[in-house]
């Protein structure tokens, strides 16, 4: 940052110093300082397509998407074939759900940019919001043709396939090129795990989410993960180690406290189980519910 002040101070009527130092602001999350570089360099080049640009990226990341757009179509008048400037105009148009807009711009990005593979994977998220799964899926494997290596591509299409089509064969292949791409995806990892649960392979999900911990060891999501698939197959104290150390990172999850519960109870720790199941209920209808499951332990705990 010295540096672009001292570049800023030497050129003090060259609207890219400015716009250069607004990036740095905006790469900080310092937004005001970048907007104020930004409204200097336009008034010093009000021609300048790449100060309407960055004004816009910035009112993007302050989530001010109707200025977005304002500036990006200011940005597209100055350069109309600039597929990046269609491009984010269609991102702030999605966020205001218009998603015809965002449609026609990013057509429009691809028509300008057709090897950006980006470009493509975005239009696949705004069909799989509208749960138009067949162009999801043929625009992220355009995205993959065009970029191979991209493992976020792979990912978001196995998702696809597992939220959407249920098809956990699938989605564990792809899954598989994801890591192939990027071996530590860790997101792959999980969500392989996720699909191979489905396909009743205990070991193989195990191995997955201890994959995805080692990569993202704070993660209480994926501890958990491979805490109910070692509590499924019966691993009652691997799935006690790994409940715990879930609490640990999620303690506000009152649902994890009813699961420990369960695995004292297959252990036969019947007070254990209590204490758990009764632990950080959050509202009447759960506090309602493991009352019922407390009430019933001693009544298991005689069988």
């Amino acid at each position: 940052m010295a540096d672009y002040d001292a570049i800023v101070s030497a050129a003090p009527s060259a609207d890219w110093a400015y716009r250069a130092r607004a990036v740095s602001f905006r790469a900080q999350q310092l937004y005001d300082s970048a907007v104020n570089d930004l409204n200097n360099a336009a008034q010093l080049d009000a021609a300048d397509p790449a100060n309407a640009y960055w004004r816009g990226a910035t009112a993007y990341a302050m989530n001010d998407y109707t200025n977005a757009v304002t500036q990006f179509s200011e940005a597209i008048r100055l350069a109309p074939t600039s597929a990046n400037a269609f491009a984010w105009r269609a991102a702030a148009n999605r966020e205001q759900g218009q998603i015809d807009a965002a449609f026609t711009d990013f057509n429009e990005a691809i028509r300008l940019a057709p090897q950006a593979g980006a470009y493509y994977s975005s239009v696949g998220d705004l069909y799989y919001n509208q749960q138009r799964y067949a162009e999801a899926i043929a625009n992220k494997n355009r995205a993959i043709t065009l970029e191979p290596n991209n493992s976020r591509y792979y990912t978001d299409l196995g998702g696809i396939y597992y939220f959407a089509q249920q098809d956990y064969a699938t989605a564990v292949e792809i899954y598989t090129q994801a890591l192939y791409a990027d071996g530590n995806n860790a997101t792959a990892y999980y969500y392989r795990g996720l699909s191979q649960v489905e396909l009743g392979r205990p070991d193989a999900a195990i191995g997955d989410f201890s994959a995805a911990i080692n990569l993202d060891p704070d993660n209480g999501g994926y501890v958990e993960a491979r805490a109910r698939a070692h509590s499924d197959v019966g691993r009652y104290e691997e799935a006690l180690a790994d409940f715990n150390e879930a609490i640990r990172l999620q303690p506000e999850s009152a649902t994890l406290y009813s699961l420990i519960g369960d695995v004292y109870y297959a252990l036969g720790r019947y007070q254990e189980a209590i204490d758990s199941e009764t632990r950080d209920c959050a509202g009447p209808e759960q506090r309602a519910a493991l009352y019922r499951s407390r009430r019933d332990l001693p009544v298991r705990a005689q069988r």
